[in-house]
């Protein structure tokens, strides 16, 4: 790669850096405003916030890589086009197709990264931050519940405790089971306590001295027994589907497990590489339409950013919806998108060649 080469690379190289910051921080602010209930739970703390950050990092570098290379290669050559420097380039006789060179390097080296990260990074942090949610919505959950405060997060479950006693123990508890309801149980006790218990997907409540009444479907009577100490499991899974609003399930499998997963996921597997390379398929569409900038300025590079996403999402879309009725190889679902983007951006190349940059 020439000097010349160099020289638009590194042009692109500040914005790419610059739009690939703000569309991270972009969707690490919407991943936050989805799962506020969690993450500003009155159990959670700064390091568990940091964790979540650095889970979801490869994620959203994934994600933010391809519209912020179209973003940065629209900026970067369209400012080469704001100050002349491109007539004067094409004055001295550089083709219009030698001014790529440097762009799609750069596109094929941002591919090759996010394929490093989809095959370890991304799975791994999605896993990681779908297990310290659970812990977080866990948390949360036990510090909520408090002496005087009726209690019913847990999904058919009622939770009242009348006070605390000096050991932090609960005095005069009740804990109503509403999940049948033609036949509820109700437990009293004159103290208990809540914790974690060893299972992830349960919190145990410690009840001493206590009595449970259970009605019986069909009649006003009811069954009575006493305990001296008991323990009740409440599961958590309905917490945890309803307020994990930081799972991104279809990214959650590396590409080594789609692929062998066998035919069932082939189609996953290959538009997970599509995506991928998506850079190449940005990178040879946004160099020619940056060559290409009269005017505009940012809002143009935004608007055809934002344009250059949605048909790239559309057509992926489209492409699938075949694959899944048999209509269409996986392998042209996945890769079909960035061939057409491929091929849109050589023509327009080409005509470039052709007319010149005037």
């Amino acid at each position: 790669m020439g000097v010349l080469q160099r020289y638009v690379m590194r042009e692109v190289l500040a914005p790419l850096a610059a739009w690939l910051g703000f569309l991270f921080l972009l969707l690490w602010v919407m991943a936050f405003l989805r799962a506020t209930d969690v993450l500003l739970g009155s159990a959670v703390t700064l390091t568990d916030v940091l964790k979540v950050t650095a889970y979801l990092a490869p994620h959203f570098v994934v994600q933010a890589s391809a519209p912020a290379l179209l973003l940065a290669l629209l900026v970067g050559l369209g400012r080469l086009a704001d100050d002349g420097e491109l007539t004067a380039m094409q004055a001295l006789g550089v083709a219009p197709r030698r001014l790529v060179v440097g762009p799609i390097v750069l596109s094929v080296a941002l591919s090759g990264v996010l394929v490093a990260l989809a095959c370890t990074l991304q799975p791994d942090g999605l896993a990681s931050v779908r297990e310290l949610a659970r812990t977080m919505i866990k948390k949360n959950l036990i510090s909520d519940v408090k002496p005087g405060v009726f209690h019913d997060e847990l999904l058919g479950f009622t939770l009242y405790a009348e006070g605390q006693q000096p050991d932090g123990q609960w005095r005069h508890v009740l804990v109503h089971d509403g999940r049948d309801p033609a036949s509820p149980l109700l437990l009293l006790a004159q103290q208990g306590g809540v914790s974690a218990g060893d299972s992830l997907s349960s919190i145990e409540l410690q009840l001493g001295q206590g009595e449970v009444h259970r009605a019986l479907a069909g009649t006003e009577d009811d069954t009575h027994l006493t305990f001296e100490q008991g323990t009740v499991r409440l599961g958590l899974e309905e917490q945890y589907f309803q307020k994990n609003r930081l799972r991104a399930v279809s990214d959650e499998q590396s590409v080594q497990a789609l692929w062998a997963a066998g035919e069932p996921a082939r189609v996953s597997f290959h538009w997970r590489v599509g995506q991928t390379l998506m850079p190449i398929g940005f990178a040879c569409l946004g160099a020619p339409l940056g060559l290409l900038r009269r005017g505009g300025g940012r809002a143009r590079g935004l608007l055809l950013t934002f344009a250059g996403y949605l048909s790239y999402y559309l057509l992926a879309r489209l492409f699938l919806s075949l694959a899944d009725r048999s209509l269409l190889p996986p392998l042209a679902a996945g890769q079909l998108a960035n061939v057409v983007f491929i091929a849109v951006g050589l023509l327009l190349l080409w005509r470039l060649d052709r007319r010149g940059l005037s």
